[in-house]
């Protein structure tokens, strides 16, 4: 959990370093869905289509995101993120099972 609260943090400080407030304003939303689009973005945040999609394509830049391949609609996710909370949900071997 802190891990994640961390990553969370990490994310906020790189998306406030653009001088657009939408990405950081949208690492919440990352972190509670994992996976977004354009659509989705534009909805929670209130802009426009062009704002929402720029925010993506900044947040991939700086590496909080990444776009999915070949995906219609376009979709991008948070790898790493995704990765913490795989890791964070699989238990691990106690001595006793060993």
């Amino acid at each position: 959990m802190v891990r994640l609260q961390q990553l969370e943090e990490n994310y906020r400080q790189r998306a406030s370093a653009v001088q657009s407030k939408v990405p950081a304003l949208i690492v919440s939303y990352i972190m509670e869905e994992l996976i977004v689009t354009v659509r989705e973005i534009e909805m929670y945040a209130k802009c426009t289509y062009h704002t929402a999609r720029t925010t993506l394509n900044t947040l991939s830049r700086l590496g909080v995101i990444e776009p999915f391949e070949s995906e219609y609609p376009q979709k991008w996710w948070a790898r790493e993120l995704i990765a913490e909370v795989n890791e964070a949900e699989t238990p691990r071997a106690s001595a006793n099972d060993r």
